[in-house]
């Protein structure tokens, strides 16, 4: 009997190249232990068709003579979009949502992690004594919310500023802004939030936010009822609720950076609002984003939100039982060393 002679390795990279995957991103999610050369075999071949589903959320299917396909799943996706940006484009991030979410569901389920009450988690939110990224990060892993950032992969890779995926009754986000800022990445967490609060994930699986008005960049939509809830949603909870404009108030014309920390610490603090977000606030409200995000440096020093929320990852992590391969996959999309 001839044995079945599954397709060629350039044909599988070729077929997920037609659906938006890269060479260069699929070997990036892949395993350290993987080698290309097993790909020289049938087994090796449905290992990595194995690998390939797990890991970026495709069906795969194997016809009789051996032919294979990939498909994305039939998700329920919504891309909120700057109109510069191509769906194309966009695709490969979508897939790799979707292997976070399996690897996360897998985790939450071996550890008995239950699913977040999403009404207490906003309570929650709004008892913090201190509002930062730090704690809210911290808050929402406590509660079985897993966060992380997806780091620049390989070149040509779009990735979203804020990405929620929910599985079940889990959720996940995933923040991917180049923003260093706490601050403006704390924006994006509760913006993602705010889409899970309002239920805006109750016939979607995954909500994308490829852009941010609130950190200067302009939405496809920029009357998008659901991205108007979601800011809403995040603006009440960095505010506490108070209106700000006595601070717009108190700024001088052309204020320096130093002067407007000054001005957003003096008049956040007492009232326990977030004064990196009062200093962003000043941005939206004048369009001086280099006085904004330079009056950030005084506020924040030296705290870089992506570590922020790598070394939370860690701390949470380490306290659970993770299949080594599941924690490899975590850990390279958020650029940590193994």
């Amino acid at each position: 009997m001839t044995e079945l002679k599954i397709t060629s390795k350039s044909s599988l990279y070729k077929k997920l190249k037609s659906i938006g995957l890269s060479q260069g991103l699929i070997n990036k999610t892949l395993p350290n232990w993987w080698a290309n050369d097993v790909l020289k075999t049938n087994a090796g071949i449905l290992e990595f068709c194995l690998l390939v589903r797990s890991r970026l959320g495709l069906e795969v299917d194997i016809g009789e003579s051996g032919d294979i396909s990939f498909m994305p799943k039939a998700n329920n996706i919504e891309f909120k979009k700057r109109a510069n940006v191509e769906f194309d484009k966009l695709a490969a991030s979508s897939y790799l949502a979707q292997g976070i979410s399996c690897a996360f569901s897998n985790i939450l389920k071996s550890n008995e992690i239950p699913s977040p009450d999403i009404k207490i988690l906003w309570h929650e939110i709004q008892k913090l004594e201190e509002l930062n990224l730090n704690t809210v990060v911290q808050l929402f892993w406590k509660h079985g919310l897993p966060i992380i950032f997806i780091d620049k992969l390989v070149s040509g890779f779009t990735k979203p500023a804020g990405m929620v995926i929910k599985n079940g009754d889990n959720y996940c986000i995933l923040l991917g802004h180049g923003q260093k800022s706490p601050g403006a990445q704390l924006f994006v967490l509760l913006h993602e939030f705010g889409h899970i609060l309002s239920g805006h994930l109750d016939n979607k699986d995954i909500v994308a936010d490829v852009s941010m008005n609130e950190l200067s960049g302009t939405l496809l939509a920029e009357y998008d009822v659901q991205e108007i809830e979601a800011d809403d949603i995040s603006l009440s909870l960095l505010r506490r609720g108070h209106d700000i404009q006595g601070f717009f108030s108190k700024i001088p014309s052309r204020p320096s950076p130093a002067r407007l920390a000054a001005i957003a610490m003096q008049f956040g603090k007492p009232l326990g609002i977030s004064v990196s977000h009062l200093a962003l606030s000043y941005g939206k409200e004048t369009n001086d984003w280099v006085v904004a995000y330079s009056a950030l440096k005084f506020i924040e020093r030296k705290a870089e939100a992506q570590e922020i929320i790598k070394q939370e990852f860690s701390s949470f992590i380490n306290t659970m039982y993770v299949r080594p391969d599941d924690l490899s996959f975590l850990n390279v999309i958020q650029g940590i060393e193994d």
